[in-house]
């Protein structure tokens, strides 16, 4: 996945590769900052907290999901949920790939 800014130098519309994408909202928005901070003080570990709309598979009302959090109502509750920022940060950032976990909050 490309983040503007940081893994985005080797990326060419010539390139072998058919589908480019861009990463995620969260990726895109927390990668550079990581990058900076890793490039000026050095990350040895970290962790990401995210603050996000509820997402498609979040019940509207309480009811069953197999992750018990997620089976509450989303537009009711804050459901803490884990994320794959931390390892999509760690794919945008080889640097930091393995230093970082992450969880979220829908809200």
């Amino acid at each position: 996945n490309i983040v503007a800014g940081v893994n985005c130098d080797g990326v060419s519309i010539d390139s072998p590769e058919h589908i480019l994408s861009a990463a995620s909202c969260t990726t895109n928005a927390i990668v550079p900052v990581l990058k900076v901070l890793d490039e000026r003080f050095g990350i040895h570990a970290g962790h990401l907290e995210t603050v996000h709309s509820f997402t498609n598979d979040q019940n509207l009302v309480d009811n069953f999901h197999k992750k018990n959090r997620r089976g509450r109502s989303a537009p009711c509750n804050m459901v803490l949920t884990s994320t794959g920022a931390g390892k999509a940060a760690g794919k945008a950032l080889p640097s930091l790939l393995g230093k970082l976990t992450a969880s979220a909050i829908r809200v």
